[in-house]
């Protein structure tokens, strides 16, 4: 509330009562209160009859008036008696002020109304006329003056008040966008046991239980080799078929099952015989997801009873129904047929296929890769105590170096999507002129910046692999093209250090003997291995092809990858044979030498 509304009544909020009596020039102040007349002068209301300007009133009998308080003391006022109001304008904090001619020309000398406005003495007066006819023009004016101070005051009191207040406010905005940005920053969700009771339909559950397992929904975010399809009544048919097969015992005519005769086969007939069942001239895809086309009579268990995703078999790049795929058990049924089986099985299961992930499970005995790198920030694992977490983005990367016998890596990774385009902070111009350098070059500005890849680490740490093919998954997306990566000289960066010589400790327990064995009961004579049957099977896994071919050629335009070290004259004059000797550059006289093509043999 305003304190100028507050009025007069008390006199004790500083401003004044005046108690005028009497009339004409030698009215004084009346002691009696039965004849005072008590005037409340009303700042706010502004009576019309006022509006009259004193000085229209020059001729009018005076009047003295008797106040308590500021302004002007007790001397009388012109004009004869007051109309309710002290001030001649409407407005009490009205800052228009008289320019002081009235005290001129009637003898103040050197007096101006403007130059002690804001001061409580009263001036000199010149003469008894001057002060009669002057003094109630220098009340008026050291009143407006003296209430504009205390309405300055008063507006400079809630100019500061709302400062303050203005501060808090901008203080508390602050502290809830820093918690935000904190919560922002630290909050993920973590993996959730139970389904949220808000999920409804088969969609929303597919779509929950692929972020729980850090698995991207989308069905164009799987392998390039992989296509999943809506299943028909072929797949249904032929799923039914083979579980009955599955199921039923087959017992050969006067063989007694007590004793196979199996037992007595020689080791290379075993190895061929498993090599029929378990090895496939074509890629073989691990899926673990759900099948958000069928909707299944009851939730997928696993071995131990607990509710997960579906596990799923495919070989080749046909199209496929991811709920009626090849199941584990049926695949692998051959290595339940004797832990002999299981051992010389799982080795050349693993050891001579090639396996295709759309997101990583015997990995000592695998050889051969290819892998789809994407993964999701939805989820991480919980803090620790100390506020520490693994990212579950890259967490099944750590895996990758268990392979211990890992020969060669094919990866699909999005290179050119605009949404991975490094340094997104930097400015238009900035990008526009990098973008200009660099459009003949490796690295190039609208591109992902690969080297800063998450779990790179994970593969630079490999040692002994023969090669590490990198494709960009966004030309397969747009053109359906397997296109090699644009940065070569990425690829051939980690191809160096995953292709160093493995240490003689590693290198000796990569062996196939030395591997972590299948079964933990060792002492049995039917969970070991013969020489002759390993033999046989080292000849079958060390004769078996490579996998899949050499390091791809970069893109066209750009400078292919260099096999062979360059070195300066220096290294020594004699000459080599050897096709795998460095190449001798002088580079000191022949000014010519600095222009030779490198690219050449």
């Amino acid at each position: 509330m305003d304190p100028f509304d507050s009025g007069f009544d008390d006199g004790d909020d500083g401003f004044e009562t005046y108690e005028l009596t009497g009339a004409g020039p030698n009215a004084v102040p009346d002691t009696d209160t039965g004849n005072q007349v008590s005037t409340m002068i009303d700042y706010q209301a502004g009576i019309a009859d006022d509006e009259t300007d004193d000085h229209d009133n020059s001729d009018a009998s005076s009047s003295t008036s008797g106040r308590t308080g500021r302004p002007g003391g007790g001397e009388p006022l012109r004009g004869g008696p007051p109309r309710g109001r002290l001030l001649t304008g409407s407005d009490p904090f009205d800052l228009e002020e008289d320019d002081g001619e009235d005290c001129e020309t009637n003898g103040a000398e050197g007096y101006r109304y403007d130059n002690v406005s804001d001061s409580e003495d009263e001036p000199k007066w010149a003469s008894e006329h001057c002060r009669t006819s002057c003094r109630p023009d220098w009340a008026r004016l050291h009143q407006k003056s003296y209430w504009r101070k205390q309405r300055i005051r008063y507006l400079r009191s809630q100019a500061r008040q709302q400062r303050k207040e203005t501060l808090e406010l901008r203080r508390k905005l602050r502290e809830a966008e820093q918690k935000l940005q904190s919560r922002l920053k630290k909050c993920r969700k973590l993996f959730e046991a139970c389904p949220k009771p808000s999920i409804n339909g088969w969609l929303r559950v597919c779509e929950s239980a692929h972020e729980e397992s850090n698995i991207c929904y989308d069905q164009s975010s799987i392998h390039p080799k992989l296509k999943l399809e809506t299943p028909n009544l072929g797949d249904i048919a032929a799923d039914r078929a083979a579980e009955q097969r599955f199921r039923e015992p087959v017992l050969l005519d006067g063989t007694d099952p007590s004793t196979p005769a199996f037992h007595s086969l020689p080791a290379p007939v075993l190895v061929e015989i498993l090599r029929h069942l378990l090895v496939f001239n074509q890629p073989i895809h691990c899926i673990s997801r759900l099948d958000r086309h069928v909707v299944p009579d009851s939730l997928p268990v696993n071995a131990s009873g607990q509710v997960g995703l579906l596990h799923r078999f495919h070989i080749g790049a046909s199209s496929v129904s991811l709920a009626y795929a090849t199941k584990p058990q049926r695949l692998l049924a051959p290595l339940r047929v004797c832990k002999k089986w299981c051992l010389m099985g799982c080795d050349i299961f693993y050891g001579a296929n090639k396996f295709l992930f759309s997101s990583l499970g015997e990995l000592q005995r695998v050889q051969h890769i290819e892998l789809l790198w994407k993964g999701l920030q939805y989820l991480t694992y919980k803090p620790s105590d100390h506020g520490k977490k693994t990212s579950r983005r890259t967490q099944v990367l750590a895996y990758l170096p268990q392979a211990i016998r890992l020969k060669t890596i094919c990866i699909y990774i999005q290179e050119t999507n605009s949404s991975y385009v490094r340094r997104r902070h930097e400015t238009s111009g900035m990008v526009r002129y990098m973008e200009g350098k660099t459009r003949r070059a490796p690295n190039y500005r609208l591109c992902r910046s690969l080297r800063t890849l998450q779990g790179l680490d994970y593969l630079t740490c490999l040692r002994g692999v023969t090669d590490i093919s990198w494709y960009d998954f966004d030309q397969w997306l747009q053109n359906r093209k397997i296109v090699p990566i644009r940065d070569f000289t990425f690829q051939q960066d980690v191809m160096t250090q995953a292709g160093r010589e493995k240490r003689s400790i590693d290198k000796s327990l990569s062996q196939w003997r030395r591997l972590a064995p299948i079964f933990t009961s060792g002492d049995s004579d039917d969970s070991q291995l013969t020489d002759e049957e390993w033999e046989a099977l080292e000849a079958f896994l060390d004769k078996m092809p490579t996998g899949p071919p050499t390091t791809a050629a970069p893109a066209e335009g750009l400078v292919p990858i260099r096999s062979k070290p360059i070195a300066t004259e220096g290294w020594g004059d004699e000459e080599s044979e050897d096709e795998n000797a460095p190449i001798m550059v002088d580079l000191t006289d022949d000014e010519d030498a600095q222009m030779i093509d490198l690219t050449q043999d």
